[in-house]
């Protein structure tokens, strides 16, 4: 009996809506090929297509008790709060509050402690990885606590930070970078970064199962995450730097931010205009990919199909720099793929979005996997495929 438990438990569950029957197949076969192949959990994946979302669950949120992964499941984002983060900046842009050329020290507490380079940063360098902030912190890990040591030694570094090439020519990867701008958006609007996000961007859209710190009540369906050899692992608290990793939402959740990211007429107006200022290139390099406000963007009329779905593995972030020249006249494009992965120790997320044809793909995955172009590639090919 305990083997045919666990053999149905083991079996995929979706829901079907509109998608055709062979649609809802070739999902569940990518998927399932995935997740048998890097040994994933449990897995959800939205798809946006003429208006309306169609939602896939597979396997468990948690191996020890075999819950299976449904609407209310809650999974760690990862980098994709780099968006949110980046949407709230959007949003004072856009009600003209905040200009993206205003230098960072001037939204920061005890700036005059900085040290020299931090003087030439600017907010949108900040949002679009021309910084030249470094990936990562020695000594402090992305998910760090908010406690005494990891304070001091932020502080040292903010005092220390010699950029190493000027901030706005070349693209770096930065969870540190995101990080300020986070704490740059408390600061101006004088509350705690949780609270921003909660009125801000949350709130309205009725997001009511996210959060930068999983609260007690929805531990229950917080989905256990497992590092790469299979382990537990979870986040659960914001942290120092939860403006760039620490958003936790559930799938129903991240169905209102997937309509909100592919333009959905039914979004608030003032969410979607901040959304396409987050969603616009600022930067682009050599081979016309361009950086929008966390967001990465590909026009469609410079980057083949082909291109996008080729499997690529360009290395660790932090040693992946790319010459990025700024654009002079930043425009709305929405005939682009505009994307942006996520992962923590034990997640692995990603959404992609082609406004112009109406598309959009979320999802979320409870295993961290090494390879952090899989679940791109995978979001891609579904979104591109079908």
């Amino acid at each position: 009996m305990q083997k045919i438990i666990l053999l149905l438990c083991s079996f995929v569950i979706f829901s079907k809506t509109a998608i055709a029957d062979t649609t809802n197949t070739n999902v569940t076969n990518i998927m399932k090929g995935v997740m048998d192949k890097y040994g994933i959990p449990g897995a959800a994946v939205l798809i946006y297509k003429d208006g309306q979302i169609d939602q896939y669950l597979f396997g468990v949120m948690n191996k020890k008790t075999r819950t299976p992964v449904k609407m209310t499941t809650v999974f760690e984002l990862g980098s994709i709060t780099k968006t949110f983060s980046g949407l709230l900046l959007a949003q004072n842009v856009s009600s003209g509050k905040i200009h993206l050329d205003d230098k960072l020290v001037n939204y920061m507490d005890n700036s005059d402690q900085f040290s020299d380079s931090f003087k030439h940063v600017t907010l949108l360098q900040l949002a679009t990885y021309t910084s030249s902030l470094p990936f990562n912190l020695q000594n402090i890990s992305y998910n760090a606590a908010s406690n005494t040591r990891n304070s001091k030694l932020f502080k040292a570094f903010l005092h220390t930070w010699i950029a190493p090439y000027p901030s706005g020519s070349a693209e770096l990867y930065s969870n540190v970078g995101f990080a300020m701008l986070g704490m740059a958006m408390a600061y101006y609007e004088e509350a705690p970064l949780a609270q921003v996000m909660q009125q801000n961007i949350l709130q309205p859209l009725g997001m009511d199962s996210s959060f930068l710190t999983v609260p007690a009540n929805k531990m229950k369906v917080y989905s256990q995450g497992y590092t790469a050899k299979g382990k537990p692992s979870r986040s659960p608290q914001g942290g120092l730097f939860a403006g760039s990793w620490a958003m936790k939402s559930s799938v129903t959740d991240m169905k209102q931010y997937l309509y909100l990211a592919v333009s959905a007429e039914s979004m608030p107006s003032q969410l979607a205009a901040a959304m396409k200022i987050a969603q616009t290139g600022y930067f682009e390099n050599a081979e016309h990919k361009q950086i929008g406000l966390a967001w990465f963007i590909s026009p469609l009329d410079k980057v083949s199909k082909a291109d996008l779905l080729k499997v690529i593995n360009p290395g660790p972030r932090n040693k992946n720099e790319n010459q990025v020249t700024r654009i002079s006249t930043p425009t709305y494009n929405a005939n682009a793929l505009i994307e942006k992965t996520g992962s923590t120790n034990g997640f692995r997320a990603y959404i992609g979005v082609i406004p112009a044809q109406k598309i959009g793909i979320v999802i979320l995955t409870n295993k961290f996997i090494f390879d952090s172009h899989v679940i791109e590639h995978t979001g891609r090919k579904l979104l591109l495929d079908n």
